[in-house]
């Protein structure tokens, strides 16, 4: 299975097109000032890549994609399929994501985060109650959901995000990712810089120092994303908070959520689509960088 999906991943991301950031008026702010950085950590959607929705969350849902996704996974749906039953299980897949919010708040998770898994799960169970769909032995839950997640939030790496990888990594500088992210981000990754990775690691990025929100059930902004890596950094690499940068493209959830655990803060500035300022949210926060260009963050090595 696992190679099937890998094979699966490949097909639908090669058949992609190119998708290019759009600029923003933002300038470059690199000055170091006196700082030390020793590593660095990055969010995934809208800073490595390019998402046609700008975010993970804000992707565009569609009854063709849901039935191209069904098809491709094996599930059989009925001839007598009752008018706007697709437009009904996108409502309830949105119903039942804010169901898993709810529970979840109701146990004092402030931001929680779903498993993508166990909502379409629910959905597609109660489609083939109502006879709607027939779900086989063969038909694949998880190849269902990145179907439909490729189609509906097409993504492609930012322009310079292998080089900079890899020029930090040849530095030798510890990475990350904390994201808000479900089961087949790591494969997205991995996919784009070429891994022949299928688990949730993603090199060369420290698997110890990456942390997914649907692994926690928390998402950000909670800041226990970030606080969790703090310990690594510390007895792994005696790094402290203060000498670490993290890189993200949202004012609230990446720049505040950073900051409030200690790290210093780079905004990604570089794709229109995905810039969140949340002036109403943190507008006396700065970001203590802010770069438009992922290679701009060579300006933060000291040599």
């Amino acid at each position: 299975m696992a190679n099937d999906l890998k094979e699966h991943m490949k097909r639908l991301l090669d058949e992609q097109s190119p998708l290019a950031p759009l600029a923003t008026d933002f300038e470059e702010k690199t000055e170091l000032n006196g700082s030390h950085v020793k590593a660095f950590i990055f969010d995934v959607y809208g800073t490595l890549l390019v998402s046609s929705s700008g975010d993970i969350k804000e992707s565009t849902f569609s009854e063709l994609n849901l039935q191209k996704a069904l098809i491709d996974a094996d599930y059989i749906i009925h001839d007598d399929l009752p008018e706007g039953a697709f437009s009904f299980m996108l409502e309830d897949f949105r119903f039942t994501i804010l169901e898993h919010h709810k529970r979840a708040k109701n146990k004092d998770i402030p931001y929680p985060e779903i498993n993508i898994k166990e909502v379409w799960e629910e959905v597609l169970n109660r489609a083939a109650e109502k006879l709607w769909i027939t779900i086989k032995e063969e038909s694949c839950l998880e190849k269902f959901i990145i179907t439909f997640e490729v189609l509906s939030n097409k993504v492609f790496p930012m322009p310079g995000m292998r080089e900079i990888i890899d020029e930090l990594k040849k530095l030798g500088y510890p990475m990350g990712i904390i994201s808000n992210a479900q089961f087949y981000t790591p494969l997205i990754m991995n996919y784009f810089l070429r891994n022949e990775k299928l688990e949730e690691a993603v090199p060369p990025f420290d698997p110890e120092l990456t942390v997914f929100s649907y692994q926690l059930n928390k998402s950000k902004p909670d800041d226990h994303l970030f606080r969790k890596i703090i310990p690594v950094l510390q007895q792994k690499y005696s790094i402290q908070p203060s000498e670490v940068v993290y890189v993200g493209n949202d004012m609230l959830k990446d720049i505040y959520a950073a900051n409030a655990a200690g790290f210093k803060t780079a905004l990604f500035a570089g794709d229109r689509r995905s810039l969140k300022l949340r002036e109403n949210r943190v507008s006396d926060l700065s970001p203590d960088f802010i770069i438009t260009e992922l290679h701009q963050l060579k300006n933060l090595i000291k040599v």
